[in-house]
Protein backbone atom coordinates (compact mmCIF):
# COMPACT_ATOMS: atom_id res chain seq x y z
CA UNK A 1 0.00 0.00 0.00
CA UNK A 2 2.63 2.57 0.77
CA UNK A 3 4.64 1.76 -2.21
CA UNK A 4 1.86 2.07 -4.14
CA UNK A 5 1.43 5.52 -2.61
CA UNK A 6 4.56 6.54 -3.49
CA UNK A 7 4.30 5.70 -7.17
CA UNK A 8 1.28 7.91 -6.87
CA UNK A 9 2.83 10.91 -5.19
CA UNK A 10 5.43 10.55 -7.61
CA UNK A 11 3.30 11.19 -10.41
CA UNK A 12 2.24 14.58 -9.00
CA UNK A 13 3.31 17.72 -9.72
CA UNK A 14 4.46 18.36 -6.22
CA UNK A 15 6.94 15.42 -6.79
CA UNK A 16 8.84 17.36 -9.68
CA UNK A 17 11.76 18.41 -8.05
CA UNK A 18 12.20 15.10 -6.28
CA UNK A 19 11.74 13.24 -9.92
CA UNK A 20 14.51 15.85 -10.73
CA UNK A 21 16.76 14.71 -7.61
CA UNK A 22 16.45 11.04 -8.18
CA UNK A 23 16.82 11.39 -11.77
CA UNK A 24 13.37 9.90 -12.84
CA UNK A 25 11.61 11.20 -15.61
CA UNK A 26 7.46 10.33 -15.44
CA UNK A 27 7.65 6.92 -17.45
CA UNK A 28 10.60 5.64 -15.25
CA UNK A 29 10.81 4.45 -11.86
CA UNK A 30 12.89 2.02 -10.31
CA UNK A 31 12.53 -1.63 -10.04
CA UNK A 32 10.39 -1.58 -6.97
CA UNK A 33 9.75 -5.92 -6.66
CA UNK A 34 11.04 -8.87 -7.34
CA UNK A 35 10.17 -12.38 -7.50
CA UNK A 36 11.28 -15.47 -5.81
CA UNK A 37 11.16 -17.68 -9.16
CA UNK A 38 13.34 -14.58 -10.84
CA UNK A 39 15.62 -14.96 -8.40
CA UNK A 40 16.33 -18.55 -8.25
CA UNK A 41 16.70 -18.87 -11.99
CA UNK A 42 19.72 -16.33 -11.06
CA UNK A 43 20.88 -18.38 -8.69
CA UNK A 44 19.44 -22.10 -8.08
CA UNK A 45 22.01 -22.41 -6.02
CA UNK A 46 20.29 -20.15 -3.42
CA UNK A 47 16.60 -21.69 -4.27
CA UNK A 48 15.94 -22.67 -0.48
CA UNK A 49 17.23 -19.58 1.04
CA UNK A 50 15.13 -17.19 -1.68
CA UNK A 51 12.36 -19.82 -0.50
CA UNK A 52 12.98 -18.11 3.14
CA UNK A 53 12.48 -14.83 2.54
CA UNK A 54 9.83 -12.50 3.76
CA UNK A 55 8.29 -9.34 2.40
CA UNK A 56 10.61 -6.80 3.96
CA UNK A 57 13.54 -8.96 3.05
CA UNK A 58 12.16 -9.00 -0.53
CA UNK A 59 11.72 -5.39 -0.53
CA UNK A 60 15.48 -5.07 0.68
CA UNK A 61 16.78 -6.72 -2.16
CA UNK A 62 14.48 -5.96 -4.67
CA UNK A 63 15.80 -1.69 -3.85
CA UNK A 64 18.98 -3.32 -4.20
CA UNK A 65 18.63 -4.66 -7.56
CA UNK A 66 17.19 -1.64 -8.67
CA UNK A 67 19.99 0.63 -7.65
CA UNK A 68 22.79 -1.31 -9.04
CA UNK A 69 20.56 -1.67 -12.26
CA UNK A 70 20.21 1.54 -12.36
CA UNK A 71 24.47 2.80 -11.90
CA UNK A 72 24.47 -0.21 -14.17
CA UNK A 73 22.46 1.65 -16.91
CA UNK A 74 24.75 4.67 -16.01
CA UNK A 75 27.83 3.77 -16.67
CA UNK A 76 26.70 1.89 -19.82
CA UNK A 77 25.31 4.89 -21.09
CA UNK A 78 28.15 7.14 -20.14
CA UNK A 79 30.64 4.45 -21.81
CA UNK A 80 28.72 4.55 -24.99
CA UNK A 81 28.95 8.09 -25.64
CA UNK A 82 31.73 8.58 -24.77
CA UNK A 83 32.77 6.19 -27.15
CA UNK A 84 30.42 7.60 -30.44
CA UNK A 85 31.86 10.72 -29.97
CA UNK A 86 35.38 9.25 -29.33
CA UNK A 87 35.96 11.05 -26.02
CA UNK A 88 37.24 9.80 -22.64
CA UNK A 89 35.57 8.95 -19.90
CA UNK A 90 34.65 12.05 -17.71
CA UNK A 91 36.40 12.03 -14.20
CA UNK A 92 33.40 10.39 -11.45
CA UNK A 93 34.67 12.98 -9.20
CA UNK A 94 33.06 15.58 -11.69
Amino acid sequence: MLVQWFRDFLKTDEAQPIRQELGLDDDALPINWITRESLALCRSDLAEHIELLDESEMQELANAIGDAQEQFYQMTVSTVLSQHFGIAEPDEDN
